[in-house]
């Protein structure tokens, strides 16, 4: 589920990426430094990269746990 999760929210990035002309950690960093509008879609792109953030960082951490029998 979390890689089918993952795959989403890469899908719906470049959508944005795509349309606004602008790789996603550099659109979320503008962002945050309250260079960009609010507008919707820009407040859904934002939500959608943290939760694209959080889903790696919880894969990664699931890829280094060892299951003990």
């Amino acid at each position: 589920m979390l890689m089918f999760a993952i795959r989403l929210s890469r899908q719906a990035l470049t959508q944005f990426e795509e349309r606004y002309q602008m790789p996603s950690a550099e659109f979320f960093a503008k962002m945050e430094l309250g260079e960009l509008g609010d507008t919707a879609d820009f407040i859904e792109w934002a939500g959608e990269y943290e939760l694209l953030q959080r889903a790696e960082q919880k894969l990664h951490g699931l890829q280094g746990l060892k299951i003990c029998s």
